[in-house]
């Protein structure tokens, strides 16, 4: 970098002389020098300049940094020059915007030491050719000294920026073949070293809407943060579903483009799902240390954010399928061993009611038929018991039918279904049971069936199960307008879906009623604890 020796400038130019009257204008050349920005095109270091509290204080410092040159401390200004190209470049701003503010400075000195000569009556007072010469070798030189480091870190910069994109896409192209969640938080552990060159970050997996009040304080190992307080930023993010960052003053602050801090000591950012819901949070610090994170890194992080929470999406709707993969397969079977049993009991049936009624009824048609001739009068008590036997077995033709498709569900509707299932449930357990429905309630053949099964099913396990002592059951219409059905029980309860037994013995049927529900776009959810009891709760719309 050029270099030029100032004694003999500085040695030829009367430093007493320009120094005073630079001190004595200085307010005037500030106020000038804001018109002369003013009359210019408008540019965001312009109106920083002029109009920010910050801007103003820097140019006002400026001015001292000349004058302190004006005496014979050129180093100071010369210094001051340096930095400021150096500190501009990173903020953003262009080289010729910086100039500007150089090139009305001197415009505005010239004009002022012409006018000041013009009203010297004695030579010795006027600012003479060397002092001139010291003044404009040294804007001169200042503006050198300010352009070589601009240049400099702004090539810098670009070059950093440039390896960060680099880096960003190899993560990219690297991560989109992800699909396991493990292998997908080590990625983004290593992508954020790569592109931003901090050794420590961690990814806090997969979060339910329930999962929002916990918190796993095993995953803040090696971050030289009290886990309390990462914790809090933890739930306020969570909660708020916004950026937040740990300050230099530990102080949790939001963190956005608008703010101008840039350094901090934890990041948090959330990562998003398709719907924009809170899937995962990531934590980005240096291990404790203080770090700088400019414009352009957080325009990054929010970019890197946002790709990783498109491939956790992709993960975990992998995950899901495969999930749902596996119940279809043991739904498929459970339905196979179902219609193999429902065969089963179908003919069970036939063969202790309807065959058995049928030989009964043939047996006592041959007996009438021998009492024509042999006995008269005990045919007619015969021929009465022979159409009891027919109506049994009528009546019991009719429960067989019954319990393949109830008729009543066609006939009356679901409430008087529910009604009589109920009815015919507590006859058969002994168990107290309080139904709260609605006198009469239209819905789809579809949603009818759908409900009647459902709870049908959840009877079934209350009875075998359970071991409840009371039952409740609610069948109501929502806000939302949709069919509600409760089904709650004060039995020993299961921790679902963990506990082994209870998923072996009706984790099956849960799965079946979940079908039915999903299938016509509703929910379904269980609620149950060891000793708690249990709640099934449907919904489906309307």
């Amino acid at each position: 970098m050029l270099k030029i020796d100032y004694r003999d400038i500085i040695e030829n130019a009367d430093l007493e002389k320009i120094s005073q009257f630079f001190a004595k204008h200085r307010e005037r050349i500030y106020g000038l020098i804001r018109e002369g920005l003013e009359k210019g095109p408008s540019t965001s270091y312009t109106r920083h300049i002029s109009d920010h509290p910050k801007g103003q204080r820097r140019s006002r410092r400026f001015l001292d940094a000349f004058n302190e040159a004006l005496r014979g401390r050129v180093d100071v200004f010369l210094n001051d020059q340096q930095r400021i190209g150096y500190k501009r470049a990173v903020e953003g701003y262009n080289l010729e915007d910086v100039f500007t503010y150089k090139m009305v400075f001197r415009e505005v000195l010239w004009n002022f030491i012409n006018d000041y000569n013009a009203e010297q009556k004695d030579d010795k007072d006027l600012i003479n050719l060397n002092d001139v010469r010291f003044i404009e070798h040294l804007i001169g030189y200042s503006n050198y000294l300010l352009s070589y480091p601009f240049l400099k870190t702004r090539d810098e910069i670009i070059n950093r920026r440039r390896k960060q994109l680099r880096q960003l896409h190899l993560y990219a192209a690297k991560v989109v073949s992800v699909f396991q969640e493990e292998e997908l938080r080590a990625c983004a552990n290593q992508g954020i070293y790569d592109i931003f060159g901090l050794d420590g970050s961690f990814l806090v997996p997969y979060l339910k809407k329930e999962d929002l009040g916990k918190w796993n304080k095993g995953k803040l190992i090696g971050l030289h943060l009290s886990p309390e307080f990462v914790e809090r930023t933890a739930f306020a993010v969570a909660h708020s579903s916004k950026e937040m960052a740990i300050d230099v003053n530990n102080e949790l602050v939001p963190f956005n483009e608008a703010m101008e801090p840039d350094h901090f000591k934890v990041i948090c950012i959330p990562i998003h799902s398709r719907n924009f819901y809170v899937t995962a949070l990531f934590f980005i610090h240096d291990q404790g240390r203080i770090f700088k994170f400019e414009k352009f890194d957080k325009n990054l992080l929010y970019q890197f954010a946002y790709f990783t929470g498109s491939v956790l999406s992709n993960s975990l709707m992998v995950s899901e399928i495969a999930h749902k993969q596996k119940e279809l397969r043991n739904l498929t079977a459970r339905l196979i061993s179902i219609q193999e049993e429902e065969g089963k009991r179908i003919a069970a049936n036939i063969h202790d009611t309807i065959t058995q009624a049928l030989t009964a009824i043939g047996y006592k048609a041959l007996l009438c038929q021998e009492l024509m001739e042999k006995d008269p009068l005990r045919l007619n008590d015969e021929l009465n018991h022979l159409v009891l036997n027919i109506n049994e077995a009528l009546r019991q033709s009719r429960q067989i039918i019954s319990n393949l498709r109830p008729k009543i569900l066609d006939d009356l509707g679901i409430v008087a279904a529910i009604k009589k299932l109920v009815v015919d449930f507590k006859e058969d357990s002994n168990l107290e049971v309080n139904l709260i429905c609605p006198e009469k309630l239209n819905v789809n053949p579809d949603i009818s069936i759908a409900f009647f099964r459902i709870l049908q099913e959840a009877l079934r396990n209350v009875k075998r199960h359970a071991r409840a002592s009371e039952v409740n059951i609610s069948l109501t219409v929502n806000g939302k307008k949709q069919l509600c059905l409760i089904v709650k029980d004060d039995g020993q309860g299961f921790n679902a879906p963990g506990d082994t037994q209870a998923a072996k013995n009706s984790g099956l049927g849960l799965l079946t009623m979940r079908e039915r529900a999903e299938d016509l776009r509703g929910q379904f959810k269980v609620t149950s604890l060891v000793g708690e009891g249990c709640q099934m709760l449907v919904t489906v719309p309307l």
